[in-house]
This record gives structure tokens, sequence and C-alpha cells, in this order.
């Protein structure tokens, strides 16, 4: 199924040709991806397509994750069809290879008009608009969620990872771009989930996004996907992107549970003892925080904004064209010498005539 309810109705095992025509590109490639492109003969469906055979792990893991939500109960396989990009079918080669997957249309519901440039553009809403400022999304003519709006957008998100981390699946790329939110219902839509995998999968992050506990050439876990989760939650809430304003933030946040919860997770001096995605949902559903208690990390220095150095005017000497400035001596100056060269005259005077008395 699609998350408006279509069956896709091919197996789950396809060639080009069982597809037919393939539309214009939708999106550019990316990662793994070479580009995504609709299906012309099954609307409401899209096939990605990989760069290289039996990318992101190849033909064994895609399968798995095809099959996977038959494997789950209602609820479970419902929040995958709804909220995640999951795939429904492995586009194979001549060789058997993996050469991309079918996945679903992410739903209208996702769509904003986005004013650009003069002009109104409609497009899918990254939750990157919600790790700004109130005013950055009023500017853009887009409606200014409330607390308790970004709160459930960022439950929404959760719940997926949260589901993910109970079936041992791991995600690593958590960010921005990798998840919509409508300002309707205020859900979230996960994409690029066929990169998932059991256990660990290659440690794959942006910019500002990487796990300080976590070297970028290990692989990524579940602790990993706790913390970058973490990290989205906290930017989406607070409508700060910089971290350590963030975290500053999360220390004085109205619900102290959730703010105390993310700063265990993303403090933690041992990412083994990061609180799981499942306390997160919990505590984003309005139950308290039971925390086992951990050690923190310092906080770091709360950011200040750059201070200007005053400008002090200093204003050099005056320049006199009196005597002193042409080194003419004033008349001060002459009866000053004048006087000091009489007290030596006088001192030798007095020396000179001890000096004729000691000698008769």
């Amino acid at each position: 199924m699609s998350a408006d309810g279509a069956t896709w109705p091919l197996p789950p095992v396809v060639s080009l040709s069982d597809l037919g025509d393939l539309g214009p590109a939708v999106a550019a490639g990316g990662g793994q991806s070479v580009g995504i492109h609709a299906l012309a003969n099954y609307p409401g469906w899209l096939l990605k397509k990989y760069k290289t055979s039996d990318a992101n792990g190849g033909v064994t893991r895609l399968d798995g994750l095809v099959a996977f939500p038959m494997t789950v109960p209602d609820d479970d396989r419902t929040l995958l069809r709804n909220h995640t990009s999951w795939p429904v079918a492995r586009l194979t080669g001549a060789a058997g290879h993996c050469l991309g997957c079918v996945i679903p249309v992410a739903p209208a519901t996702f769509r904003a008009a986005i004013p650009i440039g003069g002009e109104s553009s409609e497009r899918y809403l990254e939750v990157d608009w919600l790790a700004k400022p109130d005013d950055s999304l009023r500017s853009r003519g887009l409606p200014v969620p409330s607390p308790l709006e970004r709160r459930k957008v960022c439950r929404s998100i959760v719940a997926v990872a949260a589901l993910l981390e109970r079936h041992r699946f791991v995600y690593s790329d958590w960010s921005y771009s990798n998840a919509f939110w409508s300002t309707s219902d205020l859900s979230a839509y996960v994409i690029d989930v066929d990169g998932c995998w059991v256990t660990s999968v290659p440690n794959v992050f942006q910019p500002n996004w990487d796990d300080p506990l976590t070297p970028r050439s290990d692989r990524a876990d579940v602790y990993t996907d706790r913390y970058r989760v973490a990290l989205l939650v906290g930017r989406c809430i607070t409508g700060l992107r910089d971290r350590v304003a963030m975290l500053h933030k999360l220390v004085v946040l109205k619900d102290s549970a959730l703010g105390d919860l993310l700063l265990d997770i993303l403090l933690a001096r041992e990412r083994t003892r990061r609180p799981s995605t499942t306390a997160l949902l919990a505590v984003l559903d309005g139950l308290p925080y039971f925390r086992i208690p951990l050690e923190r990390k310092p906080l770091p220095p709360e950011p200040t904004g750059v201070v200007p150095v005053p400008t002090v005017s200093v204003r050099p000497p005056a320049v006199s064209s009196g005597p002193a400035a042409t080194g003419t001596p004033t008349p001060a100056t002459r009866v000053a010498v004048g006087v000091l060269v009489g007290v030596f005259v006088f001192i030798v005077l007095v020396l000179l005539v001890v000096i004729f008395a000691s000698s008769g």
C-alpha cells in the first residue's frame, strides 16, 4: 500500500520492462541515488534508481525491507505506509542485481506554497523550516507553529524512529532534508528509508549532524540514531539550528521533562547510556520521564553575539606654530638655563677656593 491507501499492483521484484515508461525525474540524484522518477503507468509510485548495482547493501537487504511491513502489527504497518517512503519493490537487472527500488509518492498534505523570488512555488515542506525562529517562517508566508504544534510534528518523527529502534533498524541519516511536515495535521513523513538495515549501517550524515561519540569511520548503530533524532527534535522544538544555543534553550524549556531527556541524550558521556527513542516518544506523549542517573558532559559556554568594540577617537597632539614647534627657546626656557649655568659656576669656584686653601 501507498500512503493514500493504494496497493502496489506488481510483485516485490520487478524489472524496467515491467514498469514501462518512466516519467520525468521528480528529484535529482544524491547519495546512492542517480534520480527519482515518476512511473507513468503507476500513478502514486516512484522509481528510485541507484548509482551502482547492489548499492546500499544489495538484494538481501532490500528484499528484507520490502517484506518487513507484512511481519509487523497493523499499527506499525499503518505508520510505515502513511509516514515513510518505505520501499514496496526491488528493481532487478539482467544479472539479478539490485538497481533501485519502488517507493510511494509522499502525500500532498506535506506540500505547501512557499514564496520564492516573488512567486509562490508549491513544494514539500522539509522540517528544516521548524529549525528556524518564528520570524523566518513568517517572512516566507508560512504558518507559525506554536510550541505545542512543534511538539506534535516532532512526536510524529519520533514515532517512526521508535518503530525502527524496536525492530533493530538503523537509519543513520536523520537530518532536516529527510523528513517533511504538514501544516494541516502537524504530522511528519520520513524519506530515504530504503537505506535502513538491522544492527548497523554506514555512518552517513550531513554537515553539522555528526555524533561526537561515534568516529566517522565507525558504522552507525542504535546509539548514533538516538543522538541524531534528539538533535533533530531539539532543533525543531527550539527553532534554533546552532547546537550550543539549542542546548541552552533546552535547559530552560517549559517542559522540563522533555528538556532533561534531550539533554541526557545529547550530553551523555557514554553513548550506550543514551535514553531510547521509545522513552523520548513517551515524554512527547505527556508521560513523565523516569530518569536513570547518567553522567553528562559539561554544557558548553552559551554563545554570545559579537559585541562591537567602541571606536575611541584619539586626537593627535595639537601642533603649535610658536617657538616650541620650531626649536626656538622660549623666554622661560632661557631664564631656566641661565640659572642652572650660574649655579654650576658658583660650585666650581667654591671647589677651587677649598683646593687652594688646602695646598697653602
